[in-house]
């Protein structure tokens, strides 16, 4: 899996629900009724999915870096070319 590709997915994700939420607000705004409060109350949601997505693909990405720069100190033979 190839973690760069995932952020930048979920980042991608990330815009276009909170483009989605910003749509659905201003249905809201025009028209109060159920199906749009409904659609805000969705496109909440996935916003909130989404960056806990992008959220966990960076500490992923932060951990395993963090895990190389170490083993690459002490010395452990890591091959960082291949």
């Amino acid at each position: 899996m190839d973690l760069g590709s995932v952020s930048l997915g979920a980042a991608s994700a990330v815009t276009q629900n909170y483009a989605a939420m910003n749509a659905a607000t201003s249905a809201v705004a025009q028209d109060p009724g159920p199906g749009t409060v409904s659609a805000q109350t969705q496109s909440g949601t996935q916003a909130q999915f989404s960056m806990g997505v992008l959220k966990q693909t960076l500490d992923i990405q932060a951990s395993v870096g963090a895990q190389l720069a170490q083993m690459i100190g002490q010395g452990s033979g890591v091959d960082i070319t291949a």
